[in-house]
């Protein structure tokens, strides 16, 4: 048994110094003096022979800072973190987190990694966390929850996890100055949702087959959305792979795959000063459009096909929403861009 403890802690030890990632040229680490914060590594066995065998009974009793190493299993918990830890499962596919209730965050930089959660009602950062982390995960819930919400939390990295077969992968609700990067998003009928948040990134993410890909509404302002594969479902009338709505200002988009869909992307109820640049519109029936919104600005996208002349982006407005009018990239791109 000490063997085996001996072993655990220097792979995890070695797992969480190399887990660097980098976001607009910063680059965050969980570096070597943080990690001696924490002398003792809590260790979870469903199994039996370890210090717990309930992960919510090691997050009760650890210290702020510690670590939690949970061994493969099935843990069948509503499990709340309320303090600075460490979370790390040994595989993010046989260690499993299941249960009828919520995985609750509502503590300052917390990190949860190598998990298989399917409890559900998924998990929720709370109002109360900034400066989490979420990362290489398996979100898979079979019921009308988003995976991932987000509650007038900041500052959090979300990168690395799959979002498989649920109503909706990651909802961010008031929140702000967020980083999701580098997901991917399988089989969902809603893949991110913002509602009244702004100043985050959404990067090189994978979507497949969500009948809404990305949803910004509610004055959701000054988002960057960029380098994303959004391959849409083009079964439904009202699908898309990317909507502006309801007063979502000053939000970028640019250099996506916007792939497969009715409707590639949509931009509604007096959204402006959005700027849709470098993107590659391919396959969607109605590549884009917009109704009372018409104070926006597309540049540089490709749209299927070699162009000479200017593409004509077909909308309405208005009072009644009626009223034909145009948006024009007035310089397309002859091939598809860098994406």
């Amino acid at each position: 048994m000490f063997q085996k403890k001996v072993l655990m802690t220097f792979l995890l030890i070695s797992f969480l110094i190399i887990s660097n990632f980098t976001v607009g040229g910063k680059s965050t680490t969980l570096d070597k003096n943080k990690l001696e914060k924490s002398t003792n590594t809590i260790y979870v066995d469903d199994d039996g022979g370890e210090d717990y065998t309930k992960i919510q009974d090691a997050i009760d009793n650890a210290s702020i800072g510690s670590t939690i190493f949970v061994y493969n299993g099935n843990y069948t918990e509503k499990l709340k973190i309320n303090k600075t830890l460490i979370l790390v499962g040994e595989n993010h596919i046989k260690t499993n987190i299941r249960g009828e209730g919520t995985f609750e965050i509502c503590a300052n930089n917390v990190n949860v990694s190598n998990f298989a959660i399917d409890n559900s009602k998924g998990m929720i950062v709370n109002s109360s966390s900034i400066g989490n982390t979420i990362f290489k995960n398996i979100f898979n819930l079979q019921h009308s929850y988003f995976s991932l919400n987000l509650k007038q939390s900041s500052n959090n990295h979300i990168h690395n996890n799959s979002f498989l077969g649920s109503y909706g992968s990651v909802f961010l609700d008031n929140t702000n100055n967020n980083y999701i990067y580098d997901n991917k998003i399988n089989g969902i009928r809603y893949g991110i949702n913002l509602e009244k948040s702004c100043n985050n990134v959404i990067y090189n993410n994978r979507f497949d087959g969500a009948i809404q890909g990305l949803n910004i509404k509610s004055e959701s302002c000054r988002n960057i959305v960029y380098k994303n594969e959004i391959y849409g479902f083009p079964f439904e009338s009202n699908s898309f792979c990317l909507k502006i709505s309801e007063s979502s200002n000053e939000n970028e988009i640019f250099q996506n795959e916007i792939r497969l869909n009715i409707k590639g992307i949509v931009i509604e109820s007096n959204s402006k000063n959005n700027k849709i640049h470098n993107n590659n519109f391919i396959n969607c029936l109605i590549k884009a459009t917009f109704n009372k919104a018409p104070l926006n600005s597309w540049k540089g996208n490709y749209w299927g096909r070699a162009r000479i002349l200017p593409k004509i982006i077909y909308g309405r407005g208005g009072i009644t929403g009626l009223l034909p009018l145009i948006n024009i990239d007035w310089r397309p791109s002859m091939e598809p861009n860098d994406t």
